[in-house]
């Protein structure tokens, strides 16, 4: 919701705007979803994730940063396409994870729960950095909460031993 807003607010064509969201945005997110469950199997779930998360924050600066400062329309759509494939490679990594740490017994039990939990993280996140966009604008709200995520793996990484 807040890049389809921002893309109109940089004045990007209804046109361009269609073409990303109806094309590229699904087709980038498939791509790193496979990617991300594919290097999850092959790499280890933890050290993925931890990339993901990593490229993930980074691509959201470097976007928050062309959204505060730039007029180059190219420049903000190819970074928003990364963006979307660093999300789909996130996200398969992030659920790889989660039932990896799941019990066979009650898997989709709690990957249902662990699904809520990250279902009311991206919730709140998306109001709270709205909230604040306007008064600060996204490149300090951005690296905010991409710190946050990123200080999130080192809580990964001080929990390995953690199993269901």
């Amino acid at each position: 919701g807040l890049a389809s807003a921002t893309l109109v607010k940089k004045s990007i064509s209804s046109e361009w705007r269609s073409w990303i969201y109806a094309l590229g945005v699904p087709l980038l997110m498939t791509i790193g979803s496979l990617l991300g469950g594919y290097t999850s199997d092959k790499k280890g779930k933890e050290q993925v994730l931890t990339w993901a998360i990593i490229a993930t924050a980074a691509s959201s600066i470097i976007l928050a940063f062309l959204f505060d400062k730039s007029q180059m329309h190219l420049a903000i759509i190819s970074v928003l396409l990364l963006f979307y494939l660093c999300i789909g490679f996130l996200t398969s990594s992030l659920y790889a994870f989660l039932m990896s740490k799941t019990s066979k017994m009650l898997a989709a039990f709690e990957f249902s729960i662990l699904m809520a939990m990250t279902n009311l993280c991206e919730s709140f996140s998306t109001y709270t950095v709205g909230q604040f966009l306007d008064a600060h604008g996204f490149l300090p709200v951005i690296i905010i909460f991409a710190g946050l995520s990123v200080l999130g793996t080192w809580l990964l990484k001080k929990n390995r031993g953690f199993n269901a």
